[in-house]
Protein backbone atom coordinates (compact mmCIF):
# COMPACT_ATOMS: atom_id res chain seq x y z
CA UNK A 1 0.00 0.00 0.00
CA UNK A 2 2.95 2.21 0.78
CA UNK A 3 4.81 2.04 -2.40
CA UNK A 4 1.23 2.68 -4.20
CA UNK A 5 0.85 5.46 -2.64
CA UNK A 6 4.03 6.90 -2.89
CA UNK A 7 4.21 6.21 -6.98
CA UNK A 8 1.00 7.98 -7.08
CA UNK A 9 2.36 10.67 -5.24
CA UNK A 10 5.53 11.34 -6.85
CA UNK A 11 3.58 11.84 -10.14
CA UNK A 12 1.53 14.75 -8.75
CA UNK A 13 4.13 16.39 -6.56
CA UNK A 14 7.70 15.89 -8.92
CA UNK A 15 9.48 18.54 -7.40
CA UNK A 16 8.73 17.28 -3.32
CA UNK A 17 11.45 14.41 -2.14
CA UNK A 18 9.48 11.69 -0.02
CA UNK A 19 12.09 9.88 1.87
CA UNK A 20 10.71 6.22 3.94
CA UNK A 21 12.90 5.07 6.19
CA UNK A 22 12.07 2.01 8.36
CA UNK A 23 13.30 2.21 11.44
CA UNK A 24 12.57 1.63 15.62
CA UNK A 25 9.68 3.72 16.78
CA UNK A 26 11.82 5.27 19.41
CA UNK A 27 14.39 6.91 16.23
CA UNK A 28 11.44 8.02 14.74
CA UNK A 29 10.27 9.90 17.72
CA UNK A 30 13.13 11.45 17.99
CA UNK A 31 13.25 12.47 14.50
CA UNK A 32 10.43 13.95 14.27
CA UNK A 33 11.49 15.91 17.73
CA UNK A 34 15.06 17.16 15.70
CA UNK A 35 12.94 18.39 13.07
CA UNK A 36 14.27 15.61 10.77
CA UNK A 37 11.49 14.58 9.65
CA UNK A 38 7.99 15.92 8.51
CA UNK A 39 6.20 13.04 10.56
CA UNK A 40 6.75 9.54 11.29
CA UNK A 41 3.79 7.01 10.34
CA UNK A 42 3.80 4.19 13.56
CA UNK A 43 1.62 1.33 15.01
CA UNK A 44 0.45 1.91 18.42
CA UNK A 45 1.36 5.47 18.27
CA UNK A 46 1.64 7.23 21.94
CA UNK A 47 1.13 11.10 22.72
CA UNK A 48 4.51 13.10 24.14
CA UNK A 49 4.91 16.28 25.28
CA UNK A 50 5.29 18.47 22.36
CA UNK A 51 3.76 15.68 19.89
CA UNK A 52 0.29 15.34 17.61
CA UNK A 53 -0.49 12.13 17.27
CA UNK A 54 -3.23 11.26 14.65
CA UNK A 55 -4.54 8.14 14.33
CA UNK A 56 -5.23 6.96 10.71
CA UNK A 57 -6.67 3.54 10.56
CA UNK A 58 -6.30 0.36 12.57
CA UNK A 59 -5.20 -3.12 11.04
CA UNK A 60 -6.49 -5.91 12.17
CA UNK A 61 -4.42 -8.91 13.42
CA UNK A 62 -4.58 -12.58 12.58
CA UNK A 63 -2.91 -15.57 13.43
CA UNK A 64 -0.59 -17.39 11.28
CA UNK A 65 -0.78 -21.06 12.00
CA UNK A 66 0.61 -24.17 10.38
CA UNK A 67 -1.45 -26.88 8.45
CA UNK A 68 -1.17 -29.44 11.50
CA UNK A 69 -1.86 -27.40 14.73
CA UNK A 70 -4.91 -27.93 16.25
CA UNK A 71 -6.15 -24.23 15.65
CA UNK A 72 -5.75 -24.34 11.80
CA UNK A 73 -9.26 -26.05 11.07
CA UNK A 74 -11.19 -23.40 13.06
CA UNK A 75 -11.70 -19.68 10.88
CA UNK A 76 -12.46 -17.95 14.10
CA UNK A 77 -11.00 -18.53 17.69
CA UNK A 78 -10.81 -16.37 21.04
CA UNK A 79 -7.83 -14.56 22.35
CA UNK A 80 -8.25 -17.29 25.35
CA UNK A 81 -7.73 -20.28 22.78
CA UNK A 82 -3.99 -18.94 22.77
CA UNK A 83 -3.36 -19.96 26.19
CA UNK A 84 -0.24 -22.30 26.63
CA UNK A 85 0.73 -21.98 22.76
CA UNK A 86 4.40 -21.62 20.86
CA UNK A 87 4.33 -18.58 19.81
CA UNK A 88 6.88 -15.91 18.12
CA UNK A 89 5.44 -12.41 18.43
CA UNK A 90 5.93 -10.30 15.99
CA UNK A 91 6.78 -7.37 17.75
CA UNK A 92 9.27 -4.71 16.14
CA UNK A 93 9.18 -2.21 18.96
CA UNK A 94 8.28 -2.33 22.91
CA UNK A 95 5.07 -0.73 22.43
CA UNK A 96 3.71 -3.27 20.26
CA UNK A 97 5.21 -6.12 23.03
CA UNK A 98 3.23 -3.95 25.56
CA UNK A 99 0.01 -4.33 23.72
CA UNK A 100 0.33 -8.04 23.03
CA UNK A 101 0.85 -8.61 26.47
CA UNK A 102 -1.98 -6.62 27.55
CA UNK A 103 -4.17 -8.31 25.25
CA UNK A 104 -2.99 -11.83 26.68
CA UNK A 105 -3.04 -10.74 30.75
CA UNK A 106 -6.95 -9.27 29.32
CA UNK A 107 -7.48 -12.60 28.01
CA UNK A 108 -6.41 -14.03 31.34
CA UNK A 109 -3.56 -16.47 29.53
CA UNK A 110 0.19 -16.70 28.96
CA UNK A 111 1.46 -17.86 26.22
CA UNK A 112 5.17 -19.59 25.34
CA UNK A 113 7.27 -17.29 23.59
CA UNK A 114 9.74 -18.60 21.79
CA UNK A 115 11.26 -15.23 20.44
CA UNK A 116 10.41 -11.70 19.19
CA UNK A 117 10.78 -11.34 15.65
CA UNK A 118 11.21 -7.51 14.47
CA UNK A 119 9.91 -8.35 10.99
CA UNK A 120 7.18 -10.18 9.34
CA UNK A 121 9.04 -12.17 7.52
CA UNK A 122 11.06 -13.75 10.32
CA UNK A 123 7.60 -14.12 11.97
CA UNK A 124 6.51 -16.42 9.06
CA UNK A 125 9.33 -18.20 8.38
CA UNK A 126 9.25 -19.41 12.12
CA UNK A 127 5.50 -20.46 11.27
CA UNK A 128 6.99 -22.63 8.39
CA UNK A 129 10.24 -23.88 9.64
CA UNK A 130 9.20 -24.31 13.45
CA UNK A 131 5.77 -25.17 13.59
CA UNK A 132 5.17 -22.27 15.33
CA UNK A 133 2.34 -20.09 15.93
CA UNK A 134 2.29 -16.26 15.12
CA UNK A 135 0.10 -13.06 15.18
CA UNK A 136 0.47 -10.49 12.06
CA UNK A 137 -1.36 -7.70 10.56
CA UNK A 138 -3.42 -9.05 7.82
CA UNK A 139 -1.80 -7.34 4.97
CA UNK A 140 1.62 -8.36 6.22
CA UNK A 141 0.71 -11.67 5.70
CA UNK A 142 1.72 -13.15 2.48
CA UNK A 143 -1.06 -16.18 1.09
CA UNK A 144 0.79 -19.58 1.33
CA UNK A 145 -2.17 -22.17 2.01
CA UNK A 146 0.41 -25.15 1.31
CA UNK A 147 2.30 -23.88 4.29
CA UNK A 148 0.31 -22.17 7.01
CA UNK A 149 -3.40 -21.07 7.60
CA UNK A 150 -4.59 -17.52 8.78
CA UNK A 151 -7.12 -17.32 11.28
CA UNK A 152 -9.31 -14.39 12.99
CA UNK A 153 -8.87 -13.63 16.74
CA UNK A 154 -12.29 -12.77 17.27
CA UNK A 155 -11.27 -9.89 19.89
CA UNK A 156 -11.02 -6.03 20.18
CA UNK A 157 -7.62 -6.37 21.10
CA UNK A 158 -6.83 -7.63 18.23
CA UNK A 159 -6.67 -4.67 16.33
CA UNK A 160 -3.19 -2.24 15.48
CA UNK A 161 -3.78 1.53 15.76
CA UNK A 162 -1.58 3.47 12.74
CA UNK A 163 -1.13 6.68 13.23
CA UNK A 164 0.92 9.91 11.90
CA UNK A 165 2.90 11.73 14.82
CA UNK A 166 4.60 15.29 14.09
CA UNK A 167 5.25 18.10 16.39
CA UNK A 168 2.55 20.14 17.85
CA UNK A 169 3.71 23.52 17.17
CA UNK A 170 4.21 22.87 13.23
CA UNK A 171 1.52 22.54 10.52
CA UNK A 172 2.53 19.86 8.14
CA UNK A 173 3.83 21.11 4.58
CA UNK A 174 0.85 20.70 1.95
CA UNK A 175 2.91 18.02 0.23
CA UNK A 176 3.16 16.15 3.55
CA UNK A 177 -1.01 16.28 3.80
CA UNK A 178 -1.10 14.75 0.52
CA UNK A 179 0.81 11.95 0.81
CA UNK A 180 -0.91 11.13 4.28
CA UNK A 181 -3.74 11.21 2.45
CA UNK A 182 -2.45 9.05 -0.28
CA UNK A 183 -1.26 6.16 2.05
CA UNK A 184 -4.77 6.24 3.91
CA UNK A 185 -7.02 6.27 0.62
CA UNK A 186 -4.67 3.41 -0.46
CA UNK A 187 -5.61 0.91 2.44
Amino acid sequence: HAPLARRGFRRQFRGVRVTVDYTTCQDAYRRVEAKLSDFALLAFPEERPGLTVELCWQEKLVLVCPLAHRLSRYGTIATRDLKGERLVVCAPDDLTAAAFARAFSKAKIEVDTLFEARNAETALRAVEVEGVLTILPIRQVIEKPDLYRVVEINSTDMWRPVGVVRRTSDCLPPAACEFIRSLRESR
